[in-house]
């Protein structure tokens, strides 16, 4: 897929995860999770773009979309640092704070 093709993909993906419905937010961080590492040669521009997004979805009421987000950290984390110094320590908060919510029934 062409840079300019996957960017709008991926910026479609983070629209979607803004939506009311837990299950389209959900499906838009799974693809984010896989669009992400796949195009590495556009982290640069879309992990900054991203990671509002992502961050508010580790806040999110929903476990799945808060799995989903933690989920969708993992591929790029290497990256995290380089990209995105300022909000890591906001990152990792946020993924602790969501740990911290996890209990023997939560499904994700």
């Amino acid at each position: 897929m062409e840079a300019g093709c996957a960017a709008q993909v991926v910026r479609a993906l983070l629209t979607m995860s803004r939506e009311e419905a837990w299950e389209v937010r959900h499906g838009a961080l799974l693809g984010i999770k896989y669009c992400l590492p796949a195009r590495e040669d556009l982290l640069p521009e879309l992990l900054p773009l991203a990671t509002p997004s992502l961050l508010q979805a580790l806040a999110d009421d929903d476990d799945d979309v808060r799995a989903g987000a933690a989920a969708s950290l993992l591929g790029v984390a290497s990256h995290l640092e380089a990209l995105v110094p300022s909000r890591l320590p906001r990152l990792l908060g946020a993924l602790w704070d969501a740990l911290a919510s996890v209990d023997d029934l939560t499904a994700s």
